[in-house]
């Protein structure tokens, strides 16, 4: 008897027994392969190519060796992928039809990605938005594509670009902010970009951090103090000209996403949202707007103006308060979502920027001094890319018109 239960004992396989609750060959039963390779690509670095199976490992291993490895870089590459209880997050705008529900998770992912990129890879030329410097070779290609740039966009693009903002357009109307208007925003952008510029050369951190997230505002000091390492150069001022403003297309970003770039915008303190939304057919006025006469809904446009909210006074400020005091009033968390509402804008900007030498003065005494003096120099740097512009918490359902205004997410 005892020599019979060895022999069955003996001719058990060796991967039979089941695999802990959970585990990846939890899900492939008869796969010995599938655990380890799960668990190798999730200790790979993002971008990292994922390891191989086994030629013994059945095609369901494999599969699930491909699925965890694209999750790792994708987790690893991008900070908003990371163990968040917001991770799952399912928006109720842009929800319509099942196609819509697939991609969204996917463009959000995509956009977070590249935007990660844009802000952190601290490059030069193309998306170095926060980098306002070129060398020589990067000035002469910059002339030399500009003309090649024009013609793609006069010749080819207009089509596409049409389609995609009046789709973005229709999105935005038929499920979030019933009047908005694409060309009036696209209008306020080309007014932001400047008074964005001017604040960057002023250093003015604190129109920046109402204009801007705070990893967009990090970018901007760290190639700040790049530029007067590398080239002894502080910017002095800087006249920003859009040239070109498309829409892109449309998007929404989860908390998850929106903490790993603005976690500032998600206190309660800081929300723009305290009016929330707006159902009847009043100003489109957004809050820290101190002009209510002019209705304007450009990005940063409501920043600006905050910046000179302290020259107003009288009775349009108080009105104005006791206005945003009784939409808050009546309002409750139950009627928003933590969704924002995010645009994708196609930018062409032309930078004539103004530095000052540092360690050189006009007295031309040889001397190293360590200000400016008065020796200026001057460059054109152009910057052609993308924009993210956001604006949130979304209240639930379409309203006429949002309170929140845009602000500058992140770029590539």
């Amino acid at each position: 008897m005892q020599q019979q239960l060895a022999a069955m004992k003996g001719s058990q396989p060796a991967g039979a027994a089941p695999p802990p609750p959970g585990s990846p060959a939890g899900r492939h039963l008869g796969s010995p392969a599938s655990s380890s390779a799960t668990s190798a690509a999730a200790s790979e670095p993002a971008g990292a190519k994922p390891a191989s199976p086994s030629p013994s490992s059945p095609s369901a291993s494999s599969s699930a060796s491909d699925a965890g490895s694209a999750a790792s870089s994708a987790s690893q590459a991008d900070p908003a992928s990371t163990a968040d209880p917001d991770a799952g997050y399912v928006h109720g705008h842009f929800s319509r039809t099942e196609q819509m529900q697939k991609l969204q998770p996917i463009l959000e992912q995509a956009e977070r990605r590249h935007a990660y990129e844009g802000l952190t890879s601290g490059g030069t030329g193309y998306g170095a938005w926060s980098y306002l410097y070129d060398n020589p070779f990067a000035r002469m290609s910059g002339v030399l594509l500009q003309p090649v740039r024009q013609l793609v966009r006069q010749v080819v693009l207009p089509g596409v670009l049409a389609r995609l903002q009046t789709m973005a357009e229709r999105m935005v109307r038929e499920e979030v902010e019933r009047n908005f208007d694409a060309e009036e925003f696209l209008e306020g952008v080309r007014d932001a970009v400047p008074m964005f510029y001017e604040a960057v050369a002023a250093n003015d951190l604190d129109t920046l951090r109402r204009m801007a997230s705070s990893k967009a505002v990090e970018a901007v000091e760290r190639d700040r103090r790049r530029l007067l390492e590398e080239s002894g150069l502080v910017v002095r001022s800087v006249s920003a000209h859009v040239t070109h403003a498309a829409i892109g297309g449309v998007n929404l970003w989860g908390p998850a996403s929106m903490r790993a770039f603005a976690p500032e915008w998600l206190e309660p303190s800081t929300s723009d949202s305290e009016g929330g939304s707006s159902s009847g057919d009043g100003s489109k006025q957004r809050k820290g707007q101190p002009q209510p006469a002019k209705p304007e809904a450009g990005p940063g446009k409501g920043a600006a103006g905050a910046a000179g909210e302290a020259s107003t006074s009288g009775s349009s400020t108080e009105a104005t308060a006791a206005a945003a005091s009784s939409k808050k009033s009546s309002r409750t968390a139950d009627d928003m979502t933590k969704s924002w509402l995010v645009m994708v804008v196609s930018l062409d900007v032309k930078l004539d920027v103004t530095y000052g030498l540092v360690g050189v003065n006009a007295g031309g005494d040889g001397g190293s001094s360590a200000s400016t003096g008065d020796m200026e120099a001057s460059s054109v740097v152009r910057r052609h890319g993308t924009w993210l512009l956001a604006r949130g918490p979304l209240p639930k359902g379409a309203v006429n018109n949002l309170d929140s205004r845009w602000r500058v997410l992140a770029w590539w």
